[in-house]
């Protein structure tokens, strides 16, 4: 059964999952990136050595507001679904180009917006998968992305795979 839920605005978590995700990568690669920082490419090394500039006191309080946020939404758009159906993205798949290192201060905002709808419920530690959804007129892949309550893998697996089972959308592929 299917029930439109309002989803707030999620926007101001991706900030917060930054302030946790970044110093964590930074901490668990720093003995790499200190020793071998040609193993990296420039846009990875580039992303890894942000962390490094977070506070401690701006983690932490990451780290705190997320149990706030998580029992909102599982209070509010969750309280009365096994699983919520949302883009994957907000626009439609970028090119190589403009998510490559050499786009400057606007790769960025391209890899955020890749992100967008993700990652703050990433943060939130909810469980998420994207499956192809079918094309836009561009012909470029569209996913759509189930989110599940805590510990809740199995359902969003079998609601994924009666999905894709149903559509076909996994068996096909974009114009090249």
């Amino acid at each position: 059964r299917f029930v439109d839920v309002d989803i707030p605005d999620h926007t101001e978590l991706a900030d917060l999952a930054d302030a946790v995700w970044t110093p964590e990568a930074a901490a668990i690669h720093l003995p790499w990136l200190r020793s071998r920082p040609g193993d990296y490419g420039e846009q990875v090394r580039a992303r890894l050595t942000q962390g490094l500039a977070v506070s401690a006191t701006t983690y932490l309080r990451a780290r705190q507001l997320r149990t706030l946020a998580l029992e909102a939404m599982l209070a509010g758009p969750l309280s009365g679904c096994n699983a919520l159906f949302v883009p994957a993205m907000r626009g439609t798949v970028p090119t190589d180009a403009a998510t490559d290192i050499a786009a400057g201060t606007g790769m960025r905002e391209v890899l955020a917006g890749i992100a967008a709808l993700t990652r703050p419920l990433s943060y939130l530690g909810l469980p998420g998968l994207v499956t192809p959804a079918g094309f836009d007129p561009d012909g470029l892949p569209i996913g759509l992305q189930l989110i599940g309550r805590p510990l809740g893998e199995p359902t969003l697996l079998r609601i994924a795979d009666a999905f894709e089972r149903e559509t076909r959308f996994i068996a096909q592929a974009p114009r090249i």
